[in-house]
């Protein structure tokens, strides 16, 4: 969970940085399609940066575990009385309750969302009319002019010159795909509803992409007639004005008001390929190591010394006196694992930084379980189905998910109280085998 976590505070970082960028650069620019696409890339690049770590420099966040994590993290509040013997179920941790809220939002969410969804698709009766290649659904369902799935919704009775208008504008939206962002943005509202940047990312959005309507009504409509018509739409009682949706000051100012677009000129270039180069290695310096960023020598610990020593890094979890008791609390033998009689010694070192963060955790096949050495976690599994020929020795081309499951126990104790040396918080590394064995 805690990679969830800082994957989003990275996200976080690089949306905000380039939303300031966005605020200074494009203040005065009218050209919007160069403003909607410069914050589709931010809202791209605030998912794919803290990736780079992972993906270019071998690094900590470990990305492509994020669904494995997020189920890992799951399961345990959701597994059965006989699997959950081996951890404490006595509460609720504070993240329990927050997955669980977030689930609820999004369900919630989701089903907002198919509401909608059928409220477009109901109207969307065959119809042989269209407006330049679109095809043209008229219905008492729709209060306002809108596009969606390459068709253009009108109400039933609406007239003739905001008929048009609202047939160009609409036009415009499918011609240059808004409908299929707004999706998704939509898709990214559901899935993070709890984060106020991302609703901001969309509401710019979508008022950047009514002004670039706007902008290509008024080739073939006279700016001041158009805005004309803004206000009569506005003044409709029957009409919902999601067409001429607000900010609608600032769209009839900028039809009556003759500028000269400003590109995206070098300039502006040069200081954003700087704040990308900032972000960049703000989201990946953790993994750059310590040529970069010196760092105290990290202290070594085995099993015994994390079982015995004061100086050694503890859980935070005041449930977890020393990493042993986290450890065998998280631990569980997968049951695919034990019903097929799989058997085997996974070595496995821990990072951990001088804050007590768990940087990296490395786990390797080392073979059977005799193989296992003097400084080793026994993991007990119980089969009635155990006999010489079915048990399978793990060997180091086929895990078998045993080494999964040791990195997943280990991540699931969450951060540490930091080793320390003299007194002063240093950096640790844990080195330990994990011995999983079966019996009758």
């Amino acid at each position: 969970m805690n990679d969830v976590i800082h994957y989003l505070g990275e996200a976080t970082l690089v949306w905000s940085a380039l939303l300031v960028f966005y605020a200074l650069a494009f203040r005065r620019s009218d050209d919007w399609r160069a403003r909607r696409r410069f914050l589709l890339l931010a809202f791209a690049l605030g998912w794919g940066i803290p990736l780079l770590p992972s993906i270019g420099l071998g690094g900590t966040v470990a990305v492509p575990r994020l669904p494995a994590d997020l189920l890992g993290y799951v399961i345990p509040a959701v597994q059965p009385a006989s699997a959950a013997a081996t951890t404490d179920s006595t509460a609720y941790a504070v993240w329990d309750l927050a997955l669980l809220a977030w689930l609820v939002g999004v369900v919630v969410g989701s089903i907002s969302a198919a509401y909608r969804l059928a409220i477009h698709l109901r109207p969307a009766a065959k119809t042989s009319e269209t407006f330049r290649g679109f095809r043209v659904v008229r219905s008492s369902l729709v209060r306002s002019p809108y596009a969606a799935f390459g068709r253009i919704y009108l109400p039933e009775r609406l007239a003739p010159d905001l008929e048009r208008t609202a047939l160009l504008h609409e036009a415009a939206h499918l011609r240059a795909g808004h409908p299929y962002e707004r999706l998704l943005l939509q898709l990214a509202t559901i899935g993070l509803w709890f984060h106020p940047l991302v609703w901001l990312y969309a509401r710019l959005l979508g008022e950047v992409q009514e002004y670039e309507a706007d902008a290509a009504v008024t080739r073939d409509i006279d700016p001041k007639v158009y805005g004309r018509q803004l206000l009569r739409a506005t003044q409709s009682p029957t009409l919902v004005p999601a067409l001429f949706s607000s900010p609608l000051k600032k769209r009839i100012a900028m039809l009556t008001q003759q500028t000269t677009p400003r590109r995206f000129g070098p300039a502006r270039w040069t200081v954003f390929v700087a704040v990308l180069g900032f972000l960049v290695a703000a989201c990946t310096t953790e993994s750059l190591g310590e040529d970069v960023l010196p760092t105290a020598e990290a202290r070594v610990f085995t099993i015994p010394q994390l079982h015995q020593e004061e100086t050694a890094p503890r859980p935070l979890n005041k449930e977890y006196p020393t990493f042993l008791h986290g450890f065998y609390g998280q631990v569980r033998y997968p049951a695919s694992e034990r019903n097929m009689g799989r058997v085997g010694t996974i070595a496995a070192e821990v990072r951990l930084s001088a804050a007590g963060e768990i940087l990296d955790v490395k786990t390797a096949v080392v073979g059977g379980p005799e193989l296992a050495g003097p400084d080793k976690i026994v993991v007990v599994g119980y089969s009635d189905r155990l006999n010489d020929s079915a048990v399978e020795l793990v060997t180091t081309q086929a895990s078998e998910g045993l080494d999964d499951e040791v990195e997943r126990a280990i991540r699931s104790i969450g951060n540490f109280k930091p080793a320390t040396e003299n007194g002063v918080p240093v950096p640790a590394v844990l080195q330990f085998e994990v011995k999983f064995m079966l019996e009758n």
